[in-house]
């Protein structure tokens, strides 16, 4: 659901350069923060979640989603910037002791990135 409402706010306003968010004299009626407003009242949530739901999205293409993998997952590693290491990143699961099987969990694809973890497996 988060991709499908990600890849909406990409066609209500595609992802623009850096300083591009202001229409600056073009033809738009809305900035990119106003339209992404009006959609997050639409649909009931904060502006702030269809910004993050709409960055997954652009970072991660209809085609190169994981099936299987949870949006959170693909949420995490979107941090990853050069797109050959995360597209490869998605496709190596890490470890989980736990189930004894390969596979994404939140913490997993966090100590991808080098984030803190909800769950350490150590005190260190």
């Amino acid at each position: 659901m988060q991709f499908f409402l990600g890849d909406m706010a990409l066609e209500i306003e595609p992802m623009r350069s850096v300083g591009g968010s202001l229409p600056n004299g073009t033809d738009d009626l809305f900035t990119v923060t106003e339209s992404l407003q009006m959609f997050a009242d639409d649909i009931g949530v904060e502006r702030r979640t269809v910004e993050d739901w709409r960055y997954t999205a652009n970072r991660w293409p209809k085609e190169r989603r994981k099936e299987g993998v949870s949006f959170t997952v693909h949420r995490i590693l979107a941090s990853v910037v050069d797109e050959d290491e995360r597209w490869a990143a998605i496709e190596d699961a890490p470890f989980n002791p736990r189930t004894g099987a390969r596979q994404w969990t939140p913490d997993g694809a966090k100590r991808v990135v080098v984030q803190r973890v909800d769950r350490p497996v150590t005190v260190d």
